[in-house]
C-alpha cells in the first residue's frame, strides 16, 4: 500500500539556518519518514539549485522570492499554476503561514483535496491582525479561512483566528514547533570541573560554552564586543515598540547604576528597525547599554552566550521564541500575561521567572537574581527543561501532526 502523499508549502526552508527553519526541517524530516513529503518553497537568487533532498524529502524552489508588491503577484501566479497542475498527485497540502502563499494554495486546490494552513504568530504584528489593515490582505485572510484546518501554536493564536471567521470546530491547536534536547549547545569538548557534584558540572559547562561563543560573536559582530564579566541579558519580542523600549531602558539603566556588573542588553528581532529606533540609536546611554540586532536569522548562538533571556512584551507573540529560549538552557524571565502561561504554564511550572507589566523594579530583581544566583539559575533551567520536553517533544509534535493529516485525507476518501 503507498504512503499518503503530501506537499509543504513554505516560503522560507533553510533547515540549516535560523531557528524556526530548523524547527520546521525537524517536523518535515519526522513526517518524511512516515509519509511520501515534497517541499515546495522560494527561490532568492537564480544560482541557487531547484532540487535537493532533505534526508527522506524532496524540495522543489518553485517560485522567486518576492521583495515587493509587483514580484509577490508574479511569484503567486507561479506558485498557484503548479498547485494547480502537480494537484493530483498529492492528498493533502499543508501550507505555512497566513500569506499569499497560503492563499494561492486554499484557492487553487482547497475544493479538491484537503488543504491545512497554519498560524504562527500572534500580536499586531502576528499571523492575523496585519491583515487587516488594507484589502489585499483582507484578501489573504478570506481565502486563508476557507482552509480545511487550521493549525494553531497557541490558544492565544486560535482565538485570532476564530475572530477572523474561521470556525473554531475547523481549528487545530498543535502545541508548538517540536522541542527538541539535540539543539542544546554541544558541550561534549568541554570538560566537567567538577565531577562529584552534577549541578556543579552543569553550571561550569555553561559558563564555558558561553565565554566560548561570546568570544566568536565578538569576533564577527564589533557590538558583541563586552567587557570581561559584563552581564548580557538578550531580548526577545516587541522591544521595537515604544513603550517596551522605554522600559528596558529604565530596566537596564537601573541595573547599571547598581554596585554589581556592568550590564549591556542584546535586542534580537527578525524585523528592520523602525526609523523612530534608528533616530535613538545614537543616544549615548543607549548606545552604552544597548546592542541592536534586527534580521537575525540564527538567535540560538545570542541567547546561549546571554546570561539571562528575557521576553518583555507579547506583540506578534510566538511560543517558539520561548521554546528556543529554553533549549539555549539559557534562564528565562518573562512578562507576566495569561500568553506566557498558556505555553510554559504558570508560576507553579517553574519554566521562568515572572514580573507585573511595567514593572522596573520586579524585572530588574529578577534578572539579577538568575544572573547573581547560578544554583537558582541552573534549577530554573532543569524545570524549563521538564516542562518543555514535556509539553513540546518532538515525537509528539510529529504525531500530532500525522493524526492529523492521516483522519483528513482518509475523511476525503471516503467522500470521493
Amino acid at each position: 500500500m503507498s504512503r499518503p502523499r503530501i506537499l509543504i508549502v513554505t516560503r522560507k526552508f533553510w533547515p540549516q539556518v535560523g531557528s524556526a527553519e530548523r524547527a520546521l526541517g525537524r517536523l518535515v524530516w519526522g513526517l518524511g519518514e512516515r509519509f511520501d513529503v515534497k517541499v515546495a518553497t522560494a527561490f532568492a537568487h537564480p544560482q541557487w539549485p531547484r532540487r535537493l533532498d532533505y534526508g527522506p524529502v524532496r524540495v522543489e524552489r518553485i517560485y522567486k522570492a518576492p521583495t515587493g508588491w509587483f514580484s509577490m503577484r508574479g511569484s503567486m501566479r507561479t506558485l498557484t499554476k503548479y498547485i494547480s497542475d502537480a494537484r493530483p498527485e498529492f492528498d493533502l497540502i499543508y501550507s505555512v503561514r497566513f500569506r499569499e502563499e497560503s492563499a494561492a494554495v486554499v484557492k487553487a486546490a482547497c475544493t479538491q483535496i484537503p488543504v491545512v494552513v497554519r498560524a504562527e504568530y500572534s500580536g499586531t504584528r502576528g499571523d492575523i491582525f496585519p491583515l487587516a489593515e488594507d484589502r489585499r490582505g483582507e484578501a489573504i485572510r478570506r481565502e486563508c479561512t476557507k482552509a480545511t484546518r487550521v493549525v494553531t501554536t497557541s490558544p492565544y493564536v486560535a482565538k485570532e483566528v476564530t475572530a477572523s471567521g474561521m470556525p473554531r470546530d475547523r481549528i487545530v491547536e498543535i502545541s508548538c514547533d517540536a522541542y527538541s534536547p539535540d539543539s542544546k549547545p554541544d558541550n561534549r569538548d568541554i570538560p566537567a570541573t567538577t565531577p562529584d557534584d552534577p549541578t556543579e558540572v552543569s553550571i561550569g559547562r555553561r559558563r564555558m560554552i558561553r565565554e566560548r561563543i561570546r568570544d566568536s560573536l565578538a569576533e564577527i559582530d564589533p557590538q558583541l564586543q563586552t567587557a570581561e564579566r559584563t552581564r548580557v541579558v538578550a531580548c526577545l519580542e516587541g522591544w521595537q515598540d515604544p513603550a517596551t523600549f522605554d522600559f528596558l531602558l529604565e530596566t537596564a539603566l537601573t541595573m547599571a547604576a547598581g554596585p554589581g556588573r556592568p550590564v549591556r542588553f542584546w535586542l534580537i528581532g527578525d524585523q528592520p528597525l523602525s526609523p523612530w529606533i534608528l533616530r535613538r540609536m545614537n543616544e549615548g546611554e543607549v548606545r552604552a547599554l544597548f546592542a541592536f540586532m534586527p534580521l537575525v536569522d540564527n538567535i540560538d548562538p545570542l541567547l546561549t552566550a546571554a546570561d539571562a533571556v528575557i521576553v518583555p512584551s507579547c506583540d506578534r507573540f510566538s511560543p517558539l521564541s520561548l521554546i528556543e529560549a529554553i533549549e539555549s538552557q539559557t534562564p528565562l524571565v518573562c512578562i507576566d500575561r495569561p500568553e506566557i502561561d498558556a505555553i510554559i504554564g504558570d508560576t507553579d511550572a517553574g519554566a521562568a521567572r515572572r514580573y507585573p507589566e511595567g514593572d522596573i523594579t520586579a524585572a530588574m530583581t529578577a534578572l539579577e537574581k538568575i544572573i547573581s544566583d547560578e544554583l537558582s539559575a541552573d534549577a530554573l533551567i532543569r524545570s524549563a527543561d521538564s516542562v518543555a520536553a514535556e509539553r513540546f517533544g518532538l515525537d509528539k509534535n510529529i504525531e500530532q501532526h500525522a493524526e492529523l493529516f492521516q483522519t483528513l485525507i482518509d475523511e476525503n476518501t471516503k467522500t470521493d
